[in-house]
């Protein structure tokens, strides 16, 4: 646990603070009728952590096109085309993370998450990014 008394369980993807369980993004949008899980089937799940930790990979300067063609292999299912648009789009748009996958809270409203990478864009403009495959 944290000094500020924020967890977050990797493994069941709860968010807590203070032992409170906190409602995650992904809820609160559902929750909402904003988004619609349906489409999120296992297999979905395992491609979008292939492209995020390959997109993670090569933000860090490690990625190797290897290992991502082994990964398709393995899975069935391309996902180099995810991670070229990834890396385009970063080599394109200046983009320069600060964080990537960091699991945090809002104070006020108790809700959760973990952004795919918070960071700014060339004018200095911070935001945040979203993968999607």
């Amino acid at each position: 646990m944290s000094q500020d008394g924020f967890a977050f369980d990797v493994e069941r993807h709860i968010y807590t603070l203070r032992g409170k369980r906190l409602w995650s993004v992904t809820e609160r949008l559902a929750g909402l009728g904003i988004i619609k899980t349906d489409f999120y089937t296992w297999r979905a799940k395992v491609r979008g952590k292939a492209v995020h930790i390959a997109l993670q990979h090569f933000q860090m300067g490690g990625l190797d096109w290897d290992s991502v063609r082994a990964t398709s292999e393995a899975l069935g299912e391309d996902i180099e085309p995810y991670v070229r648009a990834g890396v385009l789009f970063l080599r394109e748009s200046g983009w320069k993370s600060a964080k990537i996958e960091c699991a945090g809270f809002h104070p006020i409203y108790q809700y959760a998450g973990c952004p795919d990478c918070v960071g700014f864009w060339p004018d200095g403009q911070e935001s945040l990014i979203d993968w999607k495959s």
